[in-house]
């Protein structure tokens, strides 16, 4: 890293240690999260909790290729188009490429840290694309051009009062900090995104080889809508989020959202097999995408240290 850019790095860490609201935020966070994290495992075997989900990556790490060519193969047999990109730049000329053939103009996403792996947006938005983020908190740092300050709460580093200043700007009225308000305001401005726009992007937290089935944990709903009112839908998953059977996607459900958010249950499971109805599509049926992103994981897990150990937090994130 050139030095310039190092000074500046050392800058902007210095006037973040010396912001008292973030501060207080992550603090807060850093107190509640645990506890919510212990209640909501509570009369679990945590230890045997953590060997199964080891144990489901140290049987599918290994053999990634084969999980692909079975995944793919069930996918396309319910009419799904599967892709595989070696890289972050074969990725998003892939998708690129997908949303030129289909003419598409705006585009709504789910959260995806995929995606933020690989500067989509960034990338899209260069080419023309209209791109939305519609989980509320990405939604908040893209119309304030900041990245996610946290892989599950992206704007965690923001006050109500910032986020109604960035509220009232974007919709050119003055709108109160009070935090129901502001999310009706979010509410109002993204739902009409999602009937207009033409290309849904998600991610996915399992791919299912044996059936060819995607899953997405939410609590927003949020990728259900992204999924489903577009008439093009693509899913940009990491390699390694590749399992063998539908077992395996039930065991990352019953953790996931404890680990990640401190909830017994999240809000909303969506498995998705497959091209779904589509009035005005051709033949009735959206056009479905899967976009495998390999990005060096191929290598990670041919490592003898950390092929289980990095997998497993990518299946956390």
């Amino acid at each position: 890293m050139p030095y310039t850019s190092n000074k500046k790095y050392r800058k902007e860490i210095r006037k973040a240690l010396d912001n008292k609201f973030l501060q207080t935020a992550l603090g807060n966070f850093t107190r509640n999260y645990p506890q919510s994290r212990t209640n909501a495992f509570k009369g679990k075997d945590i230890q045997g909790l953590v060997n199964d989900i080891s144990d489901l990556k140290r049987k599918s790490v290994p053999h990634l290729s084969e999980l692909y060519t079975q995944f793919k193969q069930k996918a396309q047999e319910h009419g799904v188009i599967v892709h595989f990109a070696y890289d972050a730049g074969e990725a998003n000329k892939i998708i690129e490429k997908i949303a030129l053939n289909g003419n598409v103009k705006s585009i709504v996403k789910s959260k995806s840290m995929t995606s933020e792996e690989i500067h989509l947006n960034d990338h899209l938005g260069s080419k023309g694309f209209k791109v939305t983020e519609t989980d509320l908190g990405e939604w908040i740092i893209q119309l304030r051009h900041e990245g996610p300050s946290h892989m599950v709460l992206p704007a965690i580093h923001l006050s109500k009062e910032q986020v109604a200043k960035t509220f009232s700007d974007v919709t050119r009225q003055y709108q109160p900090e009070e935090i129901k308000t502001l999310v009706r305001v979010a509410r109002k401005e993204l739902r009409p995104l999602y009937s207009e726009a033409d290309m849904g992007i998600t991610g996915a937290n399992f791919a299912i080889a044996q059936t060819g089935t995607i899953g997405l944990v939410t609590n927003e709903g949020n990728a259900r809508l992204v999924s489903t009112l577009p008439r093009i839908h693509v899913a940009l998953i990491g390699l390694e989020k590749l399992i063998e059977s539908v077992g395996g996607a039930l065991k990352i459900i019953e953790v996931l959202p404890r680990n990640a958010t401190g909830q017994k249950i999240t809000s909303y499971v969506t498995w998705i097999t497959g091209q779904t109805e589509c009035v005005g599509c051709e033949d009735n049926k959206k056009e479905f995408h899967i976009v495998f992103l390999d990005n060096k994981r191929s290598e990670i897990a041919k490592d003898e240290v950390m092929s289980v150990r990095s997998m497993v937090m990518l299946e956390v994130i």
